[in-house]
Formats: structure tokens, sequence, C-alpha cells
């Protein structure tokens, strides 16, 4: 079998959906025969003439898939034995069709064929799977009479999800007709696939902190000025999904007057399902450029469905006050069937894999505006709730009903208070 392949792959079969047209079949198990020979190259034996082509009547099938769909790849298989030829009689299992595996295109799973008939009587076929040819074996189970011209033919229906299918993929291998132990190499037959990849657009953003983080003393107000780092992830989405994603981010300064131990002491903050990670930049080399740059990788191997936005604080000693800090993001990605992660520069037309972002950094406060004080008590015969407090319950089993009242009931009352006010920042970023 000649399969050719840019990346490496595993080759498993995918589902085979089979209709025959003038004849059914049913699914055996695998025996080869030791005295099969394969003695000609071509599509005629012994007078009979065999066929097989793809949906387009060719014997190459070019797929472009540039959207999640299901591809459906239809195989004809004809064989015709005039008179001339049917001198004798052909008895069951002696006349056999061997069909290559072109369900290897699926990338992974194992799927075993499927097959459906036009006809569930007269079943003049059976159809078994050979592991080591990887091949779909069709013989005939009843006989073909002598001096009766014969015809007939059957289709194959390979079927696989467009996301499912390996890309750059080239299949060219030959049905093998046989007569009793002979047999023909017939015309090879060439299955050519190529599915176009995702991509995504990136948008990074930036805010001051939160008046929650502002007041959190993790971070440390007096001694940085800290801002907020979203950047959402959209997926364009195509035929070939990416399954592994890094996000890679450097800072630098416009001025050189900012020292490598300055740049050491920038922090890093964000939040993971393990908890929070506090880090500072450090000397990286950039997977875009190659160059050295202080950075960190907000994640690495981060599997593609679970990416939506990602969050981080960089926090900016204060010393660095009133310089200009440019940020710049790089996701990178590794798409099934490929070895390389894509970067920006091998980006596709319309991808956008990078964003940046400048800020003067400014220190900022918070200020308190004006706000307003209030009291409540509860019950347990109370609603629970400060804007509903006092009123009665909807349920009437939960009421304090009078005879409760003059049978000595005694109720437990809770005072509380709250202040609300608003907040707000004492300084812009530019």
């Amino acid at each position: 079998m000649k399969i050719t392949i840019n990346k490496k792959h595993r080759y498993l079969s995918l589902i085979l959906a089979v209709t025959i047209l003038l004849s059914t079949f049913g699914l055996l198990n695998s025996v080869v025969s030791a005295d099969e020979e394969i003695l000609y190259e071509g599509d005629t034996l012994n007078g009979w003439q065999v066929d097989s082509v793809w949906e387009n009547g060719s014997k190459e099938l070019d797929v472009l898939s540039s959207r999640n769909e299901e591809l459906v790849l239809k195989q004809t298989v004809t064989y015709y034995a005039p008179l001339t030829s049917m001198t004798k009689a052909y008895p069951p299992g002696t006349v056999k069709f061997k069909i290559p595996d072109f369900g290897v295109l699926k990338r992974s799973g194992k799927s075993f064929p499927i097959t459906t008939a036009t006809d569930q009587v007269d079943t003049d076929w059976s159809c078994e799977y050979n592991v080591t040819e990887q091949m779909y074996v069709f013989t005939n189970v009843k006989t073909f009479e002598a001096n009766k011209p014969l015809s007939g033919g059957f289709e194959l229906f390979w079927t696989a999800r467009s996301r499912e299918s390996m890309t750059d993929f080239s299949m060219t291998e030959s049905p093998i007709f046989m007569l009793e132990n002979e047999g023909t190499r017939m015309t090879p037959m060439t299955l050519n696939c190529v599915t176009v990849r995702d991509f995504y657009i990136i948008d990074l953003q930036r805010d001051f902190l939160t008046y929650a983080q502002y007041d959190d003393p993790s971070i440390n107000k007096n001694a940085y000025v800290s801002y907020n780092y979203r950047t959402y992830f959209y997926l364009q989405e195509r035929a070939r999904a990416a399954y592994l994603n890094d996000y890679f981010v450097k800072v630098s300064f416009k001025s050189d007057d900012v020292s490598d131990e300055q740049m050491s002491k920038i922090l890093v903050q964000y939040w993971t399902e393990d908890g929070k990670t506090e880090t500072y930049l450090t000397r990286l080399t950039d997977p875009g450029t190659g160059e050295s740059v202080w950075g960190f990788y907000r994640f690495k191997d981060r599997e593609s469905y679970s990416l939506g936005y990602s969050d981080f604080v960089l926090s900016y000693p204060k010393t660095l006050n009133g310089k200009t800090a440019t940020v710049d993001t790089e996701l990178l990605v590794l798409y099934y069937d490929e070895n390389e992660y894509v970067t920006y520069q091998s980006s596709v037309e319309g991808e956008i894999l990078v964003d940046h972002d400048d800020v003067k950094i400014n220190e900022y406060q918070f200020w308190y505006g004006d706000g307003n004080f209030s009291m409540i008590k509860r019950s347990p015969y109370e609603r629970d709730s400060y804007t509903n407090g006092g009123a009665a319950p909807y349920k009437y089993s939960d009421r304090l009903l009078s005879k409760k009242i003059f049978n000595n009931e005694r109720v437990n009352f809770t005072l509380g208070a709250r202040y609300r006010f608003s907040t707000g920042t004492g300084a812009s970023a530019s």
C-alpha cells in the first residue's frame, strides 16, 4: 500500500458503509488462501471486464475541505462477463474483489465496517476485512452459472468528519480482482485529502485593578502600580482543529534607562484551577523572533477547547512611574497533523495571533464616593433579605401564627447594618 503523508500519523480505519447495486452481502471472518496469485496487471481477466472509479468517474479523487462537514467518498466497482467468458460455472468463493481500505484517511479511532444493501433477500456476495492486507474482500456466495452473461457492481461509501480526517494525505492503491486462484491488479486508485485549519483572532485589553484587588494585601500598592490584562481568543472554525496552545507575554520599555534589575522586579499574578500563581519576569527566548526578552508564559500546552479568555496582572515597581511599558502577547497554536507551532510569522490571512498594549505607568488610588447607611432586623418568621426584611414569608406555614404568640413562643431577632459606597480611580492610564 502506498500512503504518503507529510506528518506522522496513525493509520486506522473509518466507518465503511457499503450499498450493493445488484446484490447484498454479509460480514464474515477473514480467510486468506495461500494459493492465490496475482499474475496480471489491468482491468481484464479471462475475458471479464472490471472497473473501479470514484464518484467523479476518475481513478483519482482530490478532497479539499474548508469547514466542519461530513465527507462521503463514493467508490463504484463494476464487472461484466460476456457470454464467451462464461464457458464454465463459478461456484461460491471463486470470484473475489479486494478493495483497498481508504478508511485510513481517519486520523484516529477504530471503526468497523457497517454494511447496508438494497436487497435483503437475494445475497450474492459476502464481505470480510483482511487485516494484514488492509483490504475489504468481497466473495461470491452463489454460483455464477455457465453460458450466461453476467454483469453487476456495488458502491462503497467512505464516511468521516472533516475534522477527523488527515490533511496532506495521499494514498494510491490498486483493487484486486480474482477468478479462482488467479488475480489481476487493477488500475490504481488515488485519494488525496487536504483540510483547512482553523484560525484565531486575539484581543488584549487593559484596565485598572478592581477595588477588591486594590484592597488585597498580596499586591503591595505602596510599592507597585498594577494593571489588569484580559485576552480574548476568538475561534474561526474551519475543517481542522488545534489541540495545544501556548500564550507568551513579553514586556519592554521604549527608554534605555530601565535596568535588568528593575525588569526582574516586575510582578506577575494570575489564577488557575490550582490556585494563585505569583512570579516575576524572567529572561526567555521569544518564540516568534528567537531574541532574548523579558517575559513569561501565561499557559503552555493548554488544550484548545478550554480557550475563551485569559487574565493576568502586571505590577510595576514605582521606580518605573512615568515610563511607557509595551506589553506584547502571542498565541502559539499546534494543529492536528502538524509538528510545529504556528506563530504570527506563519499565520494565514485574517489570522491575528499577536497583540500589544502601550501604557504610561501612572500611580493611581481609589477614592470613595457618597454612600448610604442602613439597618435592618431579621427573624425566622421574616424573609431573609435586606430588601424584603420584615415582610411575611411566602409560605403560610413559615409565618408566625397568632396561636403561637399566645403560647409563650420566643422570637429571636438579629440586627444588621451595612454601608454602601462607590469607588473610582484617581488617575488614568494612557
